[in-house]
C-alpha cells in the first residue's frame, strides 16, 4: 500500500472511524489495517477512547462526582455505563478509590435505620452504599441482622424454562 493511500486512511481514524469501518471502505480486514498502521509506527487510539467508553475529561469527572459521595453504580447510571466499568476505569487511570471499610459512626446510623424497618436496600441507596456494602459492614461489627437473614438476597429468582 502506497504511503499517500496510508496516509489517507490514517486520516480517517483520526477523525473517529474505526479501523473496523475504514477496513469495510477499503475491503480489507481490521487486523490488516492495523498491521498496516503498526508497521509504519502511527499510534493507536487507547481502547476506552476509541470505544467511546470514558475520554480522560470523562473519566476525570466521574471520578469526582465518586470522591463527592456516589457509589460506582451510581456513578455509571449518570454516565450510562456499569459500576463494574466505572470501577475498571478507575483502576486503569490510577484513580483512587474509597475505603471499604465504613466509618464506625456512618455503620451505626445505617444499623439504626436498618433496624428502624428499612431493607438493607433501602439503607444502601439512602446512604450512597450498596445493600452488600451494609451487610459487610453490620458483619464487620457483629451487629445484630433480622431472624432469618443469612446474606444478600438476590431480586430476581432464575425460572427453568
Amino acid at each position: 500500500m502506497s504511503d499517500r493511500v496510508v496516509t489517507r486512511l490514517y486520516a480517517l481514524y483520526q477523525k473517529g472511524l474505526s479501523l473496523g469501518a475504514i477496513a469495510k471502505k477499503r475491503g480489507s480486514s481490521r487486523q490488516n489495517i492495523q498491521q498496516i498502521f503498526k508497521r509504519r509506527g502511527l499510534e493507536r487510539r487507547s481502547r476506552f477512547v476509541a470505544c467511546g467508553w470514558a475520554t480522560p475529561a470523562m473519566a476525570r469527572q466521574m471520578h469526582r462526582d465518586y470522591v463527592a459521595g456516589l457509589s460506582c453504580a451510581q456513578v455509571g447510571r449518570i454516565y450510562g455505563r456499569a459500576g463494574g466499568t466505572v470501577n475498571g476505569i478507575f483502576r486503569r487511570r490510577g484513580f483512587r478509590r474509597r475505603s471499604n471499610v465504613l466509618p464506625p459512626a456512618l455503620v451505626r446510623s445505617m444499623h439504626n435505620d436498618y433496624k428502624s424497618g428499612l431493607t438493607l436496600h433501602q439503607v444502601g441507596l439512602k446512604y450512597g452504599r450498596s445493600e452488600g456494602s451494609a451487610w459487610s459492614a453490620f458483619k464487620r461489627r457483629n451487629l445484630k441482622m433480622r431472624p432469618g437473614y443469612g446474606g444478600v438476597r438476590r431480586r430476581y429468582k432464575r425460572t427453568m424454562k
